[in-house]
């Protein structure tokens, strides 16, 4: 898939940063000469005993007196890449930085095995925006359809792409994963029976938040809970201003800007994590409320309730 991403992007400068678990590098071997520079880190984690190094990666590369146009990272398989996408939401980082998309790509043989021995795997599917669903002709069209619906149970702000040998569409790459435009048609689904990571949208139609204490209670709650909180994302109104705000978190890392370009939609917000109760997750941004502009409590309730997921 890197390679595939390094021919499409031939034409431009690209760097890598490719991180090994153990001490000696395969994967660095394996990347094909589409590149100006690869970066390799490793003996550790991308996203833990590593992350000085990795900044000092990325501070050397935004020091170069001719940036890059890409530069791609290829965290292990063991990676939490919701504290690896954290890292690029600092301003020191977001200022020089900004991130494309997060693409998972799923073995189609291994995939319900991986989900219920590794907890790593339910987190990387929580954080990604785009996910391959690799060797499609290795299992049957119907299976495909499977896996594809327990995808979409666990992320449902994610676009699936079954294919094989890690292609893609040229469609794909020209899409904007940073507003997840694909969230206006989410849908309400049953359990995913065969998984404790879960999604729960919740829908705001009358509800106004204060922003100073959405942030304080949402900041204190991904400090404590980060890792069952894998990720939210989604819009709501403040009463400070009339602007949508785009709310959204990767591992301890929360953000809400307004929406440059709105668009007509309801505010709601979709959480993904491990056990979650929707009980749990309302009271949660109830305290977040500004109670003297938004309505009732009982009209928020009942615009906060959705059959439980």
């Amino acid at each position: 898939m890197l390679n595939n991403l390094l021919a499409h992007y031939s034409e431009q400068k690209n760097m890598v940063i490719e991180n090994e678990f153990g001490a000696a590098s395969v994967d660095g071997g394996l990347v094909n000469l589409k590149y100006d520079r690869v970066f390799e880190l490793n003996n550790g984690c991308i996203c833990c005993s590593l992350g000085e190094e990795l900044y000092a990666v990325l501070r050397d590369i935004a020091q170069l007196s001719t940036p890059p146009d890409n530069v791609f990272i290829e965290a292990s398989g063991m990676a939490d890449p919701g504290a690896l996408a954290s890292v690029f939401i600092f301003e020191t980082i977001s200022e020089y930085f900004t991130v494309k998309a997060v693409i998972g790509v799923v073995d189609a043989v291994l995939f319900e095995d991986s989900l219920a021995e590794v907890a790593e795997a339910g987190r990387q599917l929580a954080i990604a925006d785009l996910i391959l669903l690799n060797k499609e002709a290795m299992v049957t069209k119907d299976y495909i359809h499977s896996l594809v619906q327990k995808i979409k149970h666990i992320n449902p702000l994610s676009m699936v792409f079954p294919t094989n040998y890690g292609n893609f569409t040229e469609e794909l790459l020209e899409k904007d994963f940073t507003r997840n435009s694909q969230l206006l048609t989410y849908k309400e689904t049953l359990p995913h029976e065969h998984s404790n990571v879960k999604s729960i949208k919740l829908d705001f139609k009358d509800a106004i938040f204060d922003l100073g204490r959405l942030r304080s209670i949402l900041t204190v709650s991904l400090f404590l809970h980060y890792h069952q909180i894998y990720r939210i994302k989604g819009f709501v109104h403040i009463s400070e201003s009339k602007r949508l705000q785009l709310v959204q978190s990767v591992g301890q890392q929360l953000s809400i800007s307004p929406v440059t370009q709105e668009e007509e939609q309801a505010p709601f917000l979709v959480v993904i994590g491990k056990g979650l109760t929707r009980k749990g997750i309302e009271k949660l941004f109830a305290k977040g409320l500004d109670h003297e502009t938004t309505s009732q409590s009982s009209d928020i309730k009942q615009s906060m309730t959705n059959p439980e997921q």
